[in-house]
């Protein structure tokens, strides 16, 4: 109890939310891309927009784990190749 009195939301992270962070990827990116198309389709048309939704959703969370895996790569693998020895 005398930790969630202690909380500052937006100034401090949430306790023990780093186990399990990257089940909020798919959540975030669906409703990014649901904001986002619902302000940038000219023509409205439910078909159309759950479509791009979907779309832009998979690409999101696409690039995200693609940079994960870089990010990975380079610190597991091209910084002990330049650490000096």
């Amino acid at each position: 109890m005398n930790l969630l009195l202690a909380w500052r939301p937006f100034l401090d992270p949430l306790p023990n939310i780093e186990v399990f962070w990257y089940a909020f990827l798919l959540p975030l990116s669906f409703f990014l891309a649901m904001a986002y198309k619902g302000v940038r389709l000219t023509e409205f048309t439910p078909a159309l927009y759950w479509r791009e939704v979907v779309r832009m959703t998979l690409q999101v969370t696409l690039a995200i784990a693609a940079l994960g895996l870089l990010t990975m790569l380079l610190v597991m693998v091209a910084v002990p190749l330049l650490a000096p020895r």
